[in-house]
């Protein structure tokens, strides 16, 4: 039983790197492109950030979802846009269980791009050292009632300007 459970669970692997190769047809305008590699080498990051942060995934892969709002980045280019997405992979779910699950996956996203484009200067670390572990902090502040400032990212705020 369990044998079958892997080999189904191989079989899901050909759809998501269909799904993320098809990306390319709208990466294409921004100038970017993943090879299959770059789609396996991302379903692994998107595979290992999942299973470090002890979580499972339903529905529509975040990393499909990252893939179509970051390659609109003014900053990512071709040479770094694959292993841009992966250390995205990996931000996503560490703000998703450092945030305690409070924001939706597109919340977090769209927080993640807003900051990547306006407040890290598309520099990774900065996004997630800085900018990321803030969000995060305010978030588990505001779960527990403690005023810890502007919170205008829980409904909308800067995020979406």
């Amino acid at each position: 039983m369990n044998e079958n459970f892997i080999e189904s669970g191989q079989i899901s692997k050909p759809s998501l790197m269909d799904t993320l190769l098809n990306t390319n047809s709208i990466s294409a305008e921004y100038g970017l492109s993943l090879s299959e590699k770059d789609t396996l080498m991302l379903i692994n990051a998107g595979r290992e950030s999942i299973a470090a942060q002890d979580r499972i995934e339903f529905g529509k892969s975040a990393t499909v979802k990252i893939i179509d709002k970051f390659m609109q980045s003014a900053y990512i280019t071709q040479d770094i846009y694959a292993d841009t997405i992966a250390s995205l992979i990996e931000i996503f779910y560490e703000a998703k269980e450092e945030s305690m699950d409070i924001l939706t996956d597109d919340e977090v996203i769209d927080i993640m791009f807003y900051y990547f484009e306006n407040e890290s200067g598309g520099v990774i670390e900065v996004l997630q050292n800085r900018d990321m572990e803030e969000l995060c902090r305010r978030v588990r502040y505001a779960a527990m009632g403690i005023d810890n400032g502007d919170n205008s990212f829980l409904s909308g705020g800067d995020a979406d300007e």
